[in-house]
């Protein structure tokens, strides 16, 4: 991934770094303003481009940024299932894994989840 950025942001700034020096010796400053504005688009598209790279190359920050763009999501993107403590009439906690197996709406602001014991 390090390699990737670096190599875009080398094809990103160089072509702008070189036309600074080629603009020291030509004297057509005309031509020189369009294409250094063209060069300073692509700078701009150097920081575009680092999230795509990131997203394609590492899935831990594809299922942060899955997340932090969607807040209705509730449960992790690869997982089903949730463990949860509860407390038994005894007076000890136990846990236990569970899994949701229906969302459903009641009248009103009343939700139901219902889930199924995976242990």
């Amino acid at each position: 991934m390090l390699m990737t950025v670096t190599v875009l942001y080398g094809i990103c700034w160089i072509p702008n770094l070189i036309l600074y020096v080629v603009w020291y010796f030509v004297l057509d400053a005309d031509v020189m303003y369009t294409i250094n504005k063209v060069f300073l688009i692509l700078i701009l598209v150097n920081s575009c481009t680092n999230p795509i790279v990131y997203a394609a190359q590492n899935r831990l920050f594809r299922r942060r940024m899955a997340d932090g763009v969607c807040r209705c999501k509730k449960w992790p993107l690869n997982q089903n299932h949730m463990t949860v403590i509860f407390q038994t009439s005894g007076g000890s906690f136990k846990t236990s894994t569970v899994q949701l197996v229906r969302f459903i709406s009641r009248k009103g602001q009343a939700r139901e989840l219902e889930f199924c014991n995976l242990e």
